[in-house]
């Protein structure tokens, strides 16, 4: 018999309505986490999860697909980021910040681990920490 929790499955597949500073954080499936390899967000990574590294990953999460792809065919989506980030204020950010890193660990949480992966998604792999 399995010793996983069903609760954590769960939550990673229902819908979310969290809303931060007027924005909603859209739930990650397999379109958004295209669109993070795509940038080369730190969830596809790995890098560090710095608010700086994370504004492009917060607005793909905040934002209708369309908006992100148009920046990105474009080739304004940096600036189309920092645009959008000067609008936020400053505790708005770092709400912002937090409920999308918790999206994302719900969602990672569920995923397979492999011989090397850390249990925290968000936690350093200890032989690749410095």
């Amino acid at each position: 018999m399995s010793k996983a929790n069903p609760k954590i499955g769960i939550d990673a597949i229902l819908p979310t309505s969290k809303s931060v500073g007027g924005y909603t954080i859209n739930q990650i499936k397999l379109g958004t986490m295209a669109i993070l390899e795509q940038i080369d967000s730190p969830v596809s990574t790995g890098a560090d999860m710095t608010l700086f590294n994370m504004l492009p990953t917060m607005y793909v999460m905040v934002h209708p697909y369309r908006d992100t792809l148009m920046a990105i065919d474009r080739d304004t989506f940096p600036e189309t980021v920092m645009l959008w980030a000067d609008t936020l204020a400053d505790n708005v950010a770092l709400e912002l910040q937090n409920a999308c890193l918790d999206e994302i660990k719900k969602v990672f949480l569920t995923a397979p681990k492999g011989k090397n992966e850390s249990a925290d998604p968000l936690e350093p792999d200890p032989q690749t920490a410095g």
